[in-house]
C-alpha cells in the first residue's frame, strides 16, 4: 500500500498475479515487471531495499491509524461495489455501522452566505436523524456541513486527499479533531503524503462511493465537486 507512485489498478493486478500481498512485495523484478512500467520497477526496487514496513507499521499503529484492505470483512462494503474500489484505506477515528444511512454534502470552498446556511441545516438535520455525513472536509461547504451534523450530536466522516494523518486545510484543525472522537479520517493515499491537487478527483469516487446519496449545495460549473 505504500508502493510510490503505482496506480489503483496496477496494486489490484499485482496482487492478482502474485497470489496476495506478501507475494508482491518479495516478488522478482520479472514479475513486477508483467504489470509495471520500467521506470515502477526501478522505484519499487529502490523502496523495497530502503524501507523497514516493521517500523513504519508500529510509527502507524502509534498513531492509532488502521488499514484496512478489500480482503478484510472491516472495508465498507458501499465501496466494494464502485469501479476502481480502492485497495486499501487508512483509516483513524472510528467508522460507523455499516446498516447507519449516509449522505455525502459536499460543495464549493468559496461559497456563499446561502450556501452556508445551507450546508449547516443539511448538516444539522442528517446529524440529529442519526445519518452519517460524508465529504472532504474542505473550507467552505464541506466542513460546514460535517461541524454541523457532529455539534447535533450524529457523526460523520472525512475523506481525505493527502495521508489521514495530514490535516488539510490547517485551519480546519478543530474539525479533524472532532473527527477522531466523533467519526473517522480514512484515505486511500499512504501516511505522509501531502496534499496534492492531483489527489482530489480520485478522492471524490470515495466519498460518493460511501454515500446512499449525494448532496451538492453550491459549485462552479468547472469544479472539484461536479467531477
Amino acid at each position: 500500500c505504500n508502493f510510490p507512485g503505482i496506480g489503483n489498478r496496477q496494486l489490484h493486478r499485482l496482487v492478482e498475479l502474485c497470489g496476495g500481498f506478501e507475494g508482491v512485495y518479495f516478488a522478482s523484478r520479472e514479475k513486477w515487471a508483467a504489470v509495471l512500467k520500467e521506470k515502477q520497477v526501478e522505484g519499487l526496487i529502490k523502496h523495497t531495499s530502503m524501507w523497514k514496513p516493521g517500523e513504519e507499521y508500529r510509527k502507524m499503529r502509534a498513531a492509532q491509524i488502521s488499514l484496512l484492505t478489500l480482503l478484510d470483512a472491516e472495508y465498507p462494503e458501499r465501496l466494494r461495489e464502485i469501479p476502481d474500489a480502492p485497495f486499501a484505506l487508512f483509516v483513524r477515528g472510528r467508522l460507523p455501522e455499516e446498516t447507519a444511512p449516509s449522505v455525502a454534502v459536499i460543495g464549493a470552498r468559496d461559497c456563499s452566505e446561502y450556501g452556508r446556511s445551507v450546508a449547516r441545516q443539511l448538516g444539522g438535520l442528517l446529524g440529529s436523524k442519526g445519518v452519517t455525513v460524508v465529504s472532504g472536509m474542505a473550507r467552505g461547504i464541506d466542513g460546514i456541513s460535517q461541524e454541523a451534523a457532529l455539534e447535533a450530536g450524529g457523526r460523520s466522516i472525512g475523506v481525505l486527499g493527502s495521508g489521514v494523518d495530514v490535516c488539510y486545510p490547517a485551519q480546519n484543525k478543530a474539525l479533524y479533531a472532532r473527527l477522531l472522537e466523533k467519526g473517522a479520517v480514512l484515505s486511500s493515499y499512504p501516511v505522509g503524503t501531502p496534499a496534492r491537487s492531483q489527489n482530489f478527483p480520485p478522492r471524490n469516487r470515495i466519498v460518493s462511493g460511501l454515500a446512499d446519496a449525494v448532496v451538492v449545495i453550491e459549485a462552479r460549473v468547472k469544479s472539484g465537486t461536479l467531477i
